[in-house]
């Protein structure tokens, strides 16, 4: 605190209160829910992987054409459509969330992810590409965006 002196009115200051260590209250340390903090790694690790699909694609799709003899048409429309099943899935996504847990949500999405990935690697047509991308583009941003949503 500061008060100005009646001798030559410079300020008078005083010292602050000292505080002892011991009279100081603790918090106690917070329990790291393990369960909450899987679901965050899997959360961020769905947005990675929705990154590195996209990147991924952009260099496989050189191959994908030659080995499925599909058109110029084709491969602009699989790479494209990911956005589109993105939005679906954001326009779901809440709804869902509040149907089950957030949580689990997140999990059970990223295991879907999961078969996705397996239907894209393993697809031996257009269709069957086209599906893999479907679940995999879906339900990436759904499990992506249902932790954002209140």
């Amino acid at each position: 605190m500061v008060d100005s002196a009646p001798e030559n009115g410079a300020p008078l200051i005083r010292p602050a209160v000292v505080v002892a260590n011991s009279e100081v209250s603790k918090k106690p340390k917070p329990r790291m829910n393990k369960f909450t903090f899987a679901s965050a790694i899997l959360a961020s690790l769905t947005s990675m992987l929705l990154g590195y699909d996209i990147g991924v694609m952009s260099g496989a799709i050189i191959f994908i054409k030659e080995d499925m003899k599909i058109s110029d048409v084709q491969i602009e429309i699989l790479v494209g459509v990911l956005s589109l099943y993105c939005l679906i899935g954001s326009i779901i996504a809440g709804k869902i969330a509040d149907l089950i847990d957030r949580q689990y949500t997140i999990a059970l999405a990223n295991v879907i992810i999961f078969v996705g990935s397996l239907l894209i690697g393993f697809s031996t047509n257009y269709a069957f590409l086209m599906f893999g991308r479907f679940v995999t583009g879906f339900f990436c941003f759904f499990s992506g965006i249902s932790h954002l949503i209140p």
